[in-house]
């Protein structure tokens, strides 16, 4: 009997462990060398005789558990890189990931939207939507989720010093949906970091996901708006962590679908079949609210005016509208 019990405890262990996915080194305790964290990457380009990394990365120990945590930072882009890849002079983000970065992918994305908005009146905005989806090929082989459930919440311990009133710091999240040889963004989040004192603090990244997502890749950004600058403030990450719903069933996702029609909408309206005295939030694909209606009438016209995929909620529900 006390066998047949100890079998249990190690069964349903080892079943518990696999039911709890996460980021591989999501506590960046494990280094291959002082600025490469095992299972993280970050932006850099090859040099021929030598790699050269584009991003300000390195571990520290000012973590809030364990020995090391996680530094970001802002670097100027090296003139040599500039002139080879064609791009003006300016203040490379810090970046890390855990997908893979394809870089050629990266410059070469970079420079077709430097091109379009040099020589049309392609706005920035549509642009980053355009490069958005685009970002899905850029980034690849990230968290495989596929027998995890439906991701909502990604969230850590984060340390922000800044230097100037210029810097930004931000987590995202994206998800996407593999199908043969086609990557698409199907969700996800993004949040902006807020300074802080000497402590660490707490950050919450929801995520919205619409689809049955394969992939979760988690960004982490810390950049300036000044492209002279030559110094720049750290962004320190520790111990991150994800959160699933509890749906099991393909089927339960949907009953909680929204019923948007038409969709895909041709002449950027649609309808939503719903309750009355409803509000309607529309977001982007990364979680950031583009309208919100309050007591919404059922059946009444909602206008979105640029092209894209976009996340409606009502409630607890959401689904995706796809404009074109």
């Amino acid at each position: 009997m006390k066998k047949i019990f100890t079998l249990l405890v190690i069964s349903f262990a080892l079943f518990s462990a696999q039911a709890q996915i996460n980021f591989d080194n999501a506590d960046f305790e494990r280094w291959t060398s002082s600025t490469s964290a095992q299972s993280w990457n970050s932006l850099g380009i090859s040099m021929g005789f030598t790699d050269l990394s584009l991003c300000d990365i390195s571990r520290t120990t000012d973590a809030f558990s364990g020995e090391y945590a996680m530094q970001i930072k802002a670097k100027p882009l090296p003139e040599l890189v500039s002139s080879l890849i064609g791009i003006s002079s300016f203040a490379v983000p810090g970046f890390i990931t855990n997908a893979k970065v394809d870089m050629e992918t990266l410059l070469s994305l970079l420079q077709d939207a430097s091109s379009l908005l040099n020589s049309s009146d392609t706005s920035s905005d549509d642009l980053s939507l355009e490069m958005l989806e685009q970002f899905a090929y850029v980034l690849t082989d990230g968290l495989d989720i596929s027998d995890a459930g439906t991701p909502t919440l990604i969230s850590g311990k984060y340390k922000l010093e800044l230097v100037s009133d210029q810097e930004v710091a931000a987590v995202m999240a994206l998800c996407v949906k593999v199908e043969g040889e086609t990557r698409t963004i199907v969700g996800g989040g993004l949040s902006q970091l807020l300074a802080t004192d000497d402590n660490y603090q707490d950050f919450s990244l929801d995520i919205m996901n619409t689809d049955n997502s394969n992939e979760l890749i988690f960004i982490a950004v810390s950049a300036t708006m000044d492209t002279l600058a030559t110094s720049f403030g750290a962004l320190k990450l520790d111990n991150l962590s994800i959160s699933f719903s509890t749906e099991s069933s393909i089927s339960e996702i949907e009953n909680q679908q929204v019923k948007i029609y038409p969709n895909p909408s041709f002449d950027k309206t649609f309808r939503i079949d719903c309750e009355e005295n409803q509000d309607v939030v529309v977001y982007d694909v990364l979680g950031r609210t583009i309208n919100k209606v309050e007591n919404y009438i059922p059946n009444s016209l909602i206008k979105i005016e640029k092209e894209g995929s976009y996340i409606i909620k009502v409630g607890d529900r959401h689904s995706k509208l796809i404009i074109k």
